[in-house]
């Protein structure tokens, strides 16, 4: 299901092998049809989704009981731009078993990559009512309100997760949906919270830079990007162009914003639109060194 984050990419379904014919001896019929199903699976992983469908299929005309093959054969259907037979197929498969939250779920993404969203949240609701702390759907439901730009709603359902389970990828979900629903002060506070448990985490620094700049606080700003150079030695020539402008154009710190210009420059930063841009927003009497500097390094 999808996600960074992503909640609706279905893993594949599983099948012992006793579950073709319990306890008993196999027919050459289910032995064949176990290799191509064990095929499917092998090509499916691979990214091979015509030939892991050539192989369910294959399993399926020896054994059309195989419900594991017709599950996956769901799955690659999809991934392959025939939602509409994965969706027939998923329908007779919880016809036989209602209250399967896989196939539930399985239905869920099939309808979201048919583009019919409003029936992707139909079967992530379904799901909820049979399991109510089903993650896959939770996740899934979460990714489908924000695709349709319902970001609020999205949030709400993001809490929901959050709170059964508040871990840290979860966490870093629910402040993008905070980002996108225009709360970047909710936002920051929960990007906040992923660095108290983990003050190097990259993704959370880089949303608490986004969102401290859309907040006008320049000075929280500065320190996360400093951080992000800690982790990254220094080396990061877009953080460091970054952290040049603030100093240059925010703090009047002319000294050591010239001296990280230079760096950034020397680690092979390059974007005239937004050099024009500095120069514009830059206090007068430091644009002479800033021009100086572009003619150094761009000449």
């Amino acid at each position: 299901m999808m996600v960074r984050r992503c909640g609706r990419a279905l893993t594949a379904f599983v099948l012992c092998a006793a579950a073709l014919s319990g306890c008993r001896t196999w027919s050459a019929r289910e032995e064949r049809a176990a290799a191509a199903y064990n095929r499917g699976n092998f090509y499916r992983e691979a990214g091979r989704y015509e030939d892991a469908a050539d192989s369910y299929r294959e399993a399926l005309s020896e054994a059309p009981g195989f419900r594991a093959a017709s599950f996956n054969l769901a799955l690659v259907l999809t991934e392959t731009g025939n939602a509409e037979e994965s969706l027939d197929i998923l329908k007779e498969l919880r016809s036989q078993d209602p209250r399967n939250l896989m196939i539930i779920n399985a239905l869920a993404w099939s309808a979201w990559k048919s583009e019919d969203p409003e029936l992707s949240l139909a079967y992530y609701d379904e799901a909820l009512g049979v399991f109510p702390a089903d993650m896959s759907a939770l996740s899934g439901k979460a990714g489908v309100l924000e695709d349709e730009g319902r970001y609020t709603e999205a949030v709400a359902v993001r809490l929901i997760i959050v709170e059964l389970e508040p871990e840290a990828s979860n966490l870093l979900h629910l402040a993008d949906s905070h980002m996108k629903a225009g709360d970047a002060d909710l936002a920051l506070e929960v990007y906040q919270d992923v660095l108290a448990g983990n003050p190097m985490d990259l993704e959370a620094l880089e949303g608490a830079v986004n969102s401290s700049n859309a907040l006008g606080e320049y000075r929280e700003e500065l320190e996360f990007r400093r951080r992000i150079l800690s982790v990254s030695n220094g080396e990061d020539a877009a953080n460091l162009y970054a952290v040049a402008r603030l100093l240059l154009v925010e703090f009047g710190s002319y000294e050591e914003g010239l001296s990280t210009l230079r760096s950034a420059f020397e680690s092979g930063f390059e974007d005239e639109e937004r050099e024009a841009e500095l120069l514009g927003a830059a206090p007068p009497a430091v644009r002479p060194a800033i021009r100086n500097l572009l003619t150094e390094y761009r000449d």
